[in-house]
């Protein structure tokens, strides 16, 4: 018996919005693989996979055109509460000028950006609250995640360094070590 083959999915919205536990969630309700961003190299083969790619909304029109079919996941999650989570693990601290000022801008940004994109191919394009998943036995309730390191998904199994303050240094390293 084949197994059905089904485009990617890809789960995307501003960093620190839920996209990896969104990503991990999904792919094991649906039983495929999950990608993490440092994973994914674009024209790869990613049938049965659900990614977890922030960066999607930037190159959104490569990757229709790169995997046909493909979908788009949406996490929408409390604009107040993705600063925050930036704040915690000092993200992009040390990159930018002005740096409360930034992380308001980007978040914003982001969500106009998937706005435009939803009119572009609503076909391709769903949405899910952030409160949505905390029902799920995979997501950990925000008071036992405070020491959480910053790509961690699971409690007591650290992914990522603790702080990711300086965004190019941190992904020059993460990446290094996959």
């Amino acid at each position: 018996m084949d197994t059905p083959s089904y485009p990617p999915i890809v789960v995307t919205g501003p960093q620190r919005s839920g996209t990896t536990i969104a990503s991990q969630i999904l792919a094991s309700d649906l039983d495929r693989q999950a990608v993490d961003e440092s994973e994914f190299t674009m024209g790869a083969d990613y049938t049965n996979c659900v990614i977890q790619l922030p960066q999607a909304l930037d190159h959104f029109i490569l990757l229709q055109h790169v995997y046909p079919g493909i979908q788009f996941l949406f996490v929408r999650r409390d604009p107040l509460d993705i600063i925050q989570s930036m704040k915690r693990i000092q993200w992009c601290k040390d990159d930018v000028h002005d740096w409360d000022v930034f992380l308001e801008r980007y978040v914003v940004s982001r969500l106009l950006l998937w706005d435009y994109i939803k009119q572009q191919a609503p076909e391709a394009c769903s949405e899910i609250d952030y409160e949505a998943l905390s029902d799920h036995p995979f997501f950990v309730d925000k008071a036992k995640r405070k020491k959480f390191a910053s790509k961690q998904w699971q409690q007591g199994k650290p992914v990522g360094p603790q702080y990711w303050s300086n965004n190019t240094k941190c992904m020059q390293s993460y990446y290094a070590k996959t």
